[in-house]
């Protein structure tokens, strides 16, 4: 690659691209020029998978040479500037080559078609026989890859406030789930600010009328004022959240402005703590901070996490967490775009 400074080298981005990609663009070689052909796909263990009518030119083509070349892209977006010769894009994508089989075996079939479904968020799949036996799965065996990225890819930093301070509690163990997912998968720069840790006294006064604010005080503020997002992780306790986070939300006032919060409610119940949703979201609507259309809950904690926030569902959990968390960096990258 001749831009050195443009080349992705972590492996893990590189399988984030084509894990959170939607198309895969193929090149197959048609005599004097290539043939492209854009296809839904799925990924899994180095492999793309996708499916395909039995017949036609694309078939015909890879049955005579099935040495391929592709292409996905990932979260394109023009980049507007006042002189037209500024005008750029921020984009992440990759390019690979590598070797296409044509399978008619109908379990293998079916395997394929449950790897592309569950690549588009489903996990449970009926098929039709007749369409079945219309079609084959195209596996494409990755070669080599190579990825470029343009723009600013700086991770954003989220705080995630594990709301808490009872003894022996278990929603956190939520909140440090999500530190090591958002650090493992680099989506973000994570950091905790554990309520129980900083012990605030009992709520006598918003911080800009404090004529002393403590130092725990002006830490946290100044910690969720810098932080791009927030993730407020909180146990429901006889219905409603604790006492300790509505005394930390109404200490700050600014600091919540138009800011980004995803809420994970959490219990030992069968309700996930769903219960306490509608009053937080209308405290924070109230500070006007800017409330994310997903939810996390998290039933029967203590069972569904050990004490270092390990799930004991990986696979389920972390999807979970997946969709739950590009709502908030979508609304991140929304707000970014709107003075405060």
């Amino acid at each position: 690659m001749r831009r050195k400074d443009k080349e992705i080298t972590d492996k893990k981005t590189i399988e984030e691209i084509l894990a959170g990609s939607e198309i895969c663009r193929i090149a197959i070689s048609d005599k004097e020029a290539p043939y492209i052909v854009p296809f839904n796909y799925g990924y899994r263990d180095n492999c793309l998978y996708f499916h395909s009518a039995p017949a036609g030119k694309k078939i015909d083509l890879l049955r005579l040479n099935n040495r391929v070349c592709f292409e996905i892209e990932y979260s394109h977006k023009i980049i507007r500037q006042e002189l037209s010769c500024g005008w750029t894009s921020k984009y992440r994508s990759v390019i690979g080559y590598g070797t296409v089989d044509i399978i008619e075996d109908a379990g293998r079939i079916k395997d394929g078609l449950d790897i592309i479904m569950s690549h588009y968020g489903s996990e449970v799949n009926l098929y039709d026989e007749k369409n079945l036996s219309r079609m084959v799965l195209l596996q494409l065996r990755i070669d080599s890859i190579s990825g470029k990225q343009s723009g600013d890819w700086e991770l954003p930093r989220i705080a995630i406030v594990s709301s808490s301070v009872r003894t022996g509690r278990n929603s956190h163990r939520v909140a440090l789930f999500f530190r090591h997912f958002l650090k493992e998968r680099k989506l973000a720069i994570a950091e905790i600010l554990d309520l129980q840790s900083y012990n605030f006294p009992l709520f006598e006064e918003r911080l800009p009328y404090q004529e002393s604010p403590s130092e725990a005080v002006l830490d946290f503020a100044g910690r969720i004022k810098s932080a791009d997002g927030v993730i407020i992780v909180t146990p429901e306790y006889n219905g409603g959240y604790p006492a300790s986070l509505k005394n930390a939300i109404d200490l700050l006032t600014e600091e919540w402005r138009r800011k980004p919060v995803a809420i994970s409610t959490v219990s030992d119940g069968a309700f996930g703590g769903t219960q306490v949703i509608t009053s937080l979201q209308f405290s924070l609507w109230k500070m006007k901070a800017w409330t994310v259309p997903a939810m996390f809950p998290v039933l029967n904690a203590h069972e569904s996490f050990d004490a270092e926030g390990i799930p004991a569902d990986k696979h389920s959990t972390e999807k979970r967490a997946a969709g739950f968390v590009q709502e908030l960096l979508w609304s991140i990258e929304a707000t970014g775009k709107v003075p405060r």
